[in-house]
């Protein structure tokens, strides 16, 4: 990966017709099959897939990089926290990695298919922009490259951590040290 290249990371949720616990989808391998097609082989972006961790077969979406011959690529089960750190925004349809990418500060983006209400309230705060599969690249660039979007979303963010999680702490320090006592 280049200093100078954007990095996309998506994270699966094990939405995969190999994998029908939660129905039998394949939103993953639309959101991915979309993010091959618009941004692979473009010198200016890296993406890559974090596999759910349960998602042992990524076959599908190997399939996906052979068949647009995308060398941008990697799908990694590598560390998350490296992963967000190096992340230039992530993607994901829900998944507990979007709370982790916030308390990066992250951008993210939520990918729906349907008219789902997830538990968490991320659209109630707007701390994540949402977009469905067919303007997902629209969203990228438009989280990317347009200050006010990224403002207003880190204002956002700000807000839905603090409210829902208590994040930041205040005087970490200081309960540290009473946690170690």
């Amino acid at each position: 990966i280049d200093n100078n290249q954007t990095v996309i990371l998506f994270t699966s949720g094990k939405l995969q017709p190999k994998y029908a616990a939660h129905g039998n989808y394949d939103y993953d391998v639309q959101i991915w099959n979309k993010l091959i097609e618009k941004f692979s082989n473009d010198e200016n972006y890296f993406l890559i897939l974090k596999p759910h961790p349960q998602e042992v077969d990524t076959t599908v979406y190997q399939q996906i990089i052979e068949k647009f011959g995308a060398k941008n690529t990697l799908i990694l089960n590598g560390d998350l926290f490296e992963l967000l750190f190096i992340s230039d925004v992530v993607i994901s349809v829900y998944s507990t990695t979007m709370i982790d990418a916030l308390c990066f500060d992250k951008p993210v983006i939520q990918v729906k298919f349907k008219d789902e209400v997830h538990p968490i309230p991320f659209e109630q705060y707007g701390a994540v922009l949402t977009t469905r599969v067919d303007t997902l690249q629209s969203k990228i660039l438009s989280i990317l490259t347009d200050s006010e979007t990224k403002q207003t979303i880190s204002k956002n963010r700000s807000q839905f951590l603090q409210e829902q999680y208590g994040l930041p702490e205040h005087n970490p320090e200081e309960k540290l040290r009473n946690i170690l006592k």
